[in-house]
């Protein structure tokens, strides 16, 4: 028996994708399944076997005659050949050389024709992880997938309608544009961008008023996420170089998060802290040694945006005179302190 996971690996010779463009959605995805069964070492094809419940719960079937309809869908996919033509000269084969289905597991094989297309491939070949296909709810929406995915490295590429028409196989189906662009680009973007390893957008190339071809722009989510991952790492370095600068000038052994709750009520403005501090250090910290909570009264004083008023110990109000900042906290601004830090953090 064959275990079958969501992150097992598809490896297909590029030629073979468009091979597929006559099969449903569900026919599409079982022989994907199964695909996902070869193992790189494999020199032949072998007997793979699947629960017949583990194929409905990837296939997210869940009517009554689900097995009735496998049994079906396994019928006509092998009634189905694949063609190869080339020129004046063409092949045909089938998908499996053996179904079969006993006691809740379905077995196949697949066509010994195939090899070429499946086993010990070292070029022009697409690979990506079976989970990315699942979810999808257009047929059109795999074959389009596969078709990007084999280009990615291309970042873009030019497919004429007439050729996408082809592709689909659609026969006359959808034959005024927008119907077109609805059924199968726009459909297969909403599921590729949401559920697979990558996203695309595209332009349209017209001549006259007609669109003749679709330019896809690829981007690999892989390189998406990196990009957030070197920015949160810029913001983060940000933020720990700001609250060095904070520790630097207040002296307090708070915690880091009462030092971000700081930044955050100063909308990230450490000049505005250290300002809010020593006016509340002259005029309430060093008459009230035992104070709770410095940081709340900071935030206050930032809040309320305390000036040359601060709150006395009789909870009363005066007057203070705010002394020339830079040179009460130190030689420094909290600009200029903030870049010494980072200075020191990139040393490190």
């Amino acid at each position: 028996m064959n275990k079958v996971d969501k992150s097992f690996l598809i490896v297909q010779s590029n030629s073979l994708i468009e091979k597929k463009r006559t099969l449903t959605l569900d026919e599409q995805k079982i022989v994907l399944i199964f695909a996902s069964l070869i193992s790189p070492e494999d020199e032949e094809f072998k007997l793979y076997e699947i629960e017949a419940s583990k194929i409905m719960n990837l296939l997210e079937v869940k009517n009554k005659s689900k097995y009735t309809a496998l049994k079906e869908t396994i019928y006509t996919l092998a009634s189905k050949p694949i063609k190869i033509e080339d020129g004046k000269s063409f092949e045909i084969m089938q998908w499996f050389s053996k179904a079969a289905y006993k006691n809740g597991i379905l077995k196949i094989r697949f066509d010994e024709d195939l090899k070429p297309y499946l086993l010990g491939l070292k070029e022009l070949f697409t690979k990506y992880k079976l989970e990315n296909i699942l979810h999808m709810k257009s047929k059109y929406s795999i074959q389009l997938y596969e078709l990007l995915k084999s280009h990615e490295y291309k970042k873009e590429i030019c497919v004429s309608i007439e050729e996408l028409r082809d592709f689909f196989n659609l026969e006359g189906k959808y034959k005024r544009y927008n119907d077109f662009k609805k059924r199968t680009i726009l459909k297969a973007q909403e599921d590729i961008n949401g559920k697979t390893d990558i996203t695309f957008d595209f332009k349209e190339i017209k001549k006259g008023r007609a669109v003749k071809e679709i330019k896809f722009i690829i981007k690999s989510k892989k390189v998406i996420e990196e990009i957030k991952e070197e920015k949160q790492i810029e913001l983060d370095i940000e933020t720990k170089v700001k609250i060095e600068t904070l520790k630097s000038v207040i002296g307090y052994d708070f915690k880091e998060k009462d030092y971000m709750a700081l930044l955050d009520v100063a909308e990230r403005d450490v000049g505005k802290i250290i300002q809010k501090y020593y006016i509340i250090k002259d005029s309430y910290i060093k008459k009230n040694k035992n104070i709770d909570n410095i940081i709340g009264l900071l935030i206050e004083a930032i809040k309320e945006d305390y000036d040359e008023v601060a709150v006395t110990t009789e909870n009363t109000y005066r007057k203070t005179v705010f002394h020339n900042f830079e040179q009460r906290t130190s030689k420094y601004s909290a600009e200029e302190l903030e870049k010494i830090i980072l200075e020191k953090q990139k040393k490190k």
